[in-house]
This record gives structure tokens, sequence and C-alpha cells, in this order.
């Protein structure tokens, strides 16, 4: 594979969130909501709380929020509705392989 070209940044990002005090210490820009807390949104009230309380919290400390292992429209307009910047999962698209991403990529930039 090719090197990345020289004006992509590297961007820092932290998963499970709970771990919270690296948003202090480390220079970080996004955090991830990991998908075993967006599987059941919105119809666990436990989860959606979860979720809702982190991408407060990151919004609050000016960080991007990313969503794992978002299925569903539900999930997408849950997430969407509480300021959730990006989402992954097969909603946007199923797995790419890494042979198939150049491909992807360069369809996106043309």
């Amino acid at each position: 594979m090719d090197p990345l070209p020289h004006n992509v940044r590297a961007r820092t990002s932290i998963q499970n969130s709970a771990r919270s005090p690296h948003l202090k210490r480390f220079p970080v820009d996004t955090v991830k909501i990991d998908r075993s807390f967006v599987r059941d949104i919105p119809g666990d009230s436990d989860d959606a709380a979860i979720v809702a309380a982190i991408i407060s919290m990151g919004k609050a400390f000016n960080l991007q929020i990313v969503a794992e292992g978002v299925e569903t429209e539900g999930q997408r307009a849950f997430l969407s509705e509480r300021g959730c910047d990006e989402i992954q999962g097969f909603l946007v698209s199923p797995a790419v392989s890494a042979d198939s991403i150049d491909q992807l990529i360069a369809k996106d930039d043309a």
C-alpha cells in the first residue's frame, strides 16, 4: 500500500470512552461509542442514557463523536438528534476488504 499523502493528518480517538480521564491528559480529537451501547438504542433506556451522556460529555470537550455498529434508521436518528457527528456500521456500508478500500476512496474523490 502507498504511504499516506502529505496532507493527511493523524487523529487520536478514545474508544471505551467510559475511561474519560484520558480526555484531560491526551490530545484527543474523537470519542467513539462502542457498538455494545448502540446495539439496543433507542429501545433500551439504560443504553440510551449512556449514549446520550457520552455524546454530551464529548461535546463539552469539543470532540468529534463517532458511533460504531449503527445498523438501523432508528439508531441513526437517535444519534443524530443528540449531536453525534459520524456513524459507522452496516447502515452505511458492509465491511470492506483492504483490497477494495483504494477503489472506494478513488470513487469518492472523483
